[in-house]
């Protein structure tokens, strides 16, 4: 009794307005209710976006009220003046965007039409928002393409069987110097990725099978192999042979190790040629034809333009046939052009930027679109090029940038580079988009 006591005078002792109130199950349950229902009106008004305001007229340039725009090419702001585009009404450039990226444009020339209506943009947005899969060709009937594509097997049957002759030839003498019979030769496989170049070290050529090839990492292409038996490097000191065919690794200024033997290697399967030809031979009996006689042997064509100021310093009787690109017509000039290309006569097409749509290839801006492709790709955009110093003939590595911004503005030491190869493994339609489908469509014959 004493502790219930306590507790009540304990009770009485607190002030009124902290007691507790009673509770009512109604009144708490329609309570919870309301505050529910006012938290969740909160969370809707929290994750509604608020509509943007906009942005105020301005005066831009030539005193007319307009809406602030940012430059197309830089995307900035802040520039003095824009010039807009009165055929889209909507792009708009920068002074210093039409100075720099575009010196052959005309300011009046950006008000008719902008370089983004006119396709040849290269801002980073156009650059890289083209795509080789959607290019527009020229359109080719089913009768022309069977007539190119038999034109296309006579020339394809012939390199193949002189091909297979090559290679025949060295796997002879190569099983003679093993003193193998050829059935039982076995030929060492490439050391080299699917995507890699290998080039004859003598003469540059592209090899894509058999090649012969030093420790040192000396290659040697089959023809430049028959050259130095048959005694054509003659004037080359020190690069010997053996009777029996085998071939000692060249002088060291010329690039070898003067000590090792080039062993003959293969890139592509066993057999890969002489089945290619098996195949190609099928078919050539099946579709050869002769509605196209590419043998003729007159001296001068009378389709052709020739080049005067060329045939001039010419004095071995060979001329330089030309023609217009605006003159084409695909229809017609195809089987003209087939005509002096089979003879291994050069054409010159003139004026074939005309047709195009007059994008820039200065070395700055096929830089910028390389690096653009490849940080949007989160792939590094550092590239090593080979390259070819023509002050010594000896290979060099060169940077990619360092490469285009010395082709356009120097600061190479007595340096004249070239390319080695083309194009390199960095440098595809993947990373130039845009531009591979300028060149595609500047070439004067499509099928």
């Amino acid at each position: 009794m004493a502790h219930i006591s306590t507790w009540q005078l304990q009770r009485k002792s607190v002030p009124a307005e902290m007691e507790e109130p009673e509770l009512d199950p109604i009144k708490n349950s329609s309570k919870r209710r309301k505050t529910e229902k006012s938290a969740s009106a909160k969370v809707k008004a929290h994750n509604q976006k608020k509509p943007r305001r906009k942005k105020p007229d301005i005066n831009v340039g030539n005193g007319a009220d307009k809406q602030l725009k940012s430059c197309h090419q830089c995307h900035r702001s802040e520039r003095d003046r824009v010039v807009e585009c009165k055929k889209c009404q909507s792009k708009k450039y920068c002074v210093t965007c039409m100075t720099k990226w575009y010196p052959n444009i005309s300011e009046e020339e950006f008000v008719k039409a902008c370089p983004f209506c006119r396709k040849n943009c290269n801002c980073k947005a156009c650059l890289r928002g083209y795509s080789p899969k959607v290019m527009q060709g020229y359109s080719c009937s089913k009768p022309d393409k069977i007539r190119y594509s038999k034109n296309i097997i006579q020339k394809v049957f012939a390199f193949v069987k002189s091909l297979n002759a090559d290679q025949l030839r060295e796997k002879l003498i190569e099983a003679k110097v093993k003193g193998l019979s050829l059935s039982y030769l076995q030929i060492q496989d490439a050391e080299c990725e699917v995507d890699d170049n290998i080039y004859c070290d003598k003469c540059g050529a592209y090899i894509f099978d058999l090649y012969r090839s030093c420790a040192c990492g000396y290659d040697l292409c089959l023809v430049c192999c028959q050259d130095l038996r048959e005694g054509n490097m003659c004037m080359i000191s020190g690069w010997k042979f053996s009777i029996d065919g085998s071939i000692h690794c060249p002088p060291i200024y010329i690039g070898g190790c003067n000590e090792g033997i080039l062993e003959l290697k293969r890139i592509m399967p066993v057999d890969w040629v002489v089945n290619m030809l098996e195949k190609v031979q099928e078919i050539y009996k099946i579709n050869t034809s002769d509605d196209i006689d590419i043998h003729q042997t007159s001296t001068k064509c009378g389709m052709c333009c020739y080049d005067s100021e060329a045939n001039e310093e010419n004095s071995n009787g060979c001329y330089l046939y030309s023609l217009s690109a605006k003159d084409i017509q695909p229809q017609q000039d195809m089987q003209h052009f087939q005509l002096h290309w089979s003879k291994g006569e050069p054409m010159v097409v003139n004026d074939v930027l005309s047709a195009s749509s007059g994008l820039s290839w200065e070395p700055m801006v096929l830089w910028r679109a390389f690096r653009d492709i490849t940080k949007n790709s989160n792939r590094s955009h550092t590239c090593e090029v080979n390259a070819i110093d023509c002050f010594d003939w000896k290979k060099v590595s060169v940077d990619l940038h360092k490469f285009f911004r010395g082709y356009s503005e120097g600061g190479f030491k007595r340096e004249i580079l070239k390319l080695e190869d083309w194009q390199p493994s960095c440098l595809s339609e993947g990373e130039w988009p845009r531009h591979f489908v300028e060149f595609i469509g500047c070439l004067p014959f499509k099928v």
